[in-house]
């Protein structure tokens, strides 16, 4: 029988992944464009840690702090702890570059530590839920 959590959770997986590839092409090549880079890390955080709430069965809520969604993964499993630092420098990219205003692109080294920091969720979550396992419904 089918895991209705673990389909939707795989779901909300596949678009992190998506975001993460997002990213990185973004990076790629002689044009960049690092701002909306910086947008889809945090998606991919942001879409990783509702794929691990959707696992519990919990109600996803629609926001895009991660410190809140990381909060919520650990009534489950204390091991998220792991994530509030990255969820709290992710969190801000959810919006910071995603307008005009006074903050400047980030960096390449900036983005390459987003990105980082937006695959190790992913994985994070992988590892602990394993909602991103093909087969595991």
């Amino acid at each position: 029988m089918r895991d209705p959590f673990n389909h939707e959770a795989q779901a909300w997986l596949f678009r992190a992944r998506d975001d993460l590839g997002a990213a990185r092409k973004l990076l790629a090549g002689p044009e960049r464009f690092p701002a909306i880079a910086a947008y889809h890390c945090q998606q991919a955080a942001e879409k990783a840690l509702k794929a691990a709430i959707a696992r519990t069965g919990r109600p996803i809520p629609k926001t895009h702090d991660l410190r809140v969604l990381v909060e919520i993964c650990l009534l489950t499993d204390t091991a998220f702890d792991s994530l509030r630092d990255a969820c709290e420098e992710l969190t801000p990219y959810a919006t910071e570059f995603r307008y005009p205003g006074d903050a400047a692109d980030p960096t390449p080294d900036e983005i390459a530590h987003a990105l980082q920091l937006a695959s190790d969720v992913v994985d994070t979550v992988v590892r602990l839920t394993s909602c991103g396992r093909d087969g595991a419904d």
